[in-house]
């Protein structure tokens, strides 16, 4: 009896050492897992980081491709209605094909008018010259004084 007491106590610490390894290696195999699972975490919010820039860069290149969109309409716009104008003045004979404006040939009337005009106003300047230091109170009134 004896005998297989100690067997017993022996095997039963034998056991337990073989417990306490098994409860150790199942205590690390619980710790590497949580350890793969924050690094899957991190790896997971990188990946959705990185896919909300790319969604912003690609929202941003299709506002950019809007614009310029948009602002090659305005431009053929501006163009169009730039032609139209153009077509115009030519109908009514403003410009020439170019789009260069043409300076219309003054008539006899029109030069003898503005002739006289040019001379008129001539005269009216000369007039004002000589005339205006007559209005002038210096001319009439002596202001030296006399001791």
């Amino acid at each position: 009896m004896g005998t297989e007491d100690v067997d017993t106590s022996e095997g039963g610490s034998e056991e337990a050492a073989q417990l306490a390894e098994t409860n150790r290696s199942a205590q690390v195999g619980a710790k590497a897992g949580r350890v793969v699972r924050i690094i899957r975490l991190v790896r997971l919010i990188r990946l959705f980081k990185l896919y909300k820039q790319a969604q912003q860069q690609l929202e941003k290149a299709e506002r950019l491709r809007e614009e310029l969109e948009q602002e090659e309409v305005d431009e053929q716009l501006e163009s169009l209605l730039h032609e139209r104008k153009m077509k115009e003045l030519e109908k009514l004979g403003g410009t020439d094909a170019d789009g260069e404006f043409e300076i219309p040939e003054e008539t006899k009337v029109g030069k003898k008018l503005s002739d006289l005009t040019t001379r008129r106003v001539i005269m009216i300047v000369l007039v004002m010259m000589f005339t205006v230091p007559l209005f002038s109170q210096d001319s009439y009134v002596d202001t030296t004084k006399k001791s």
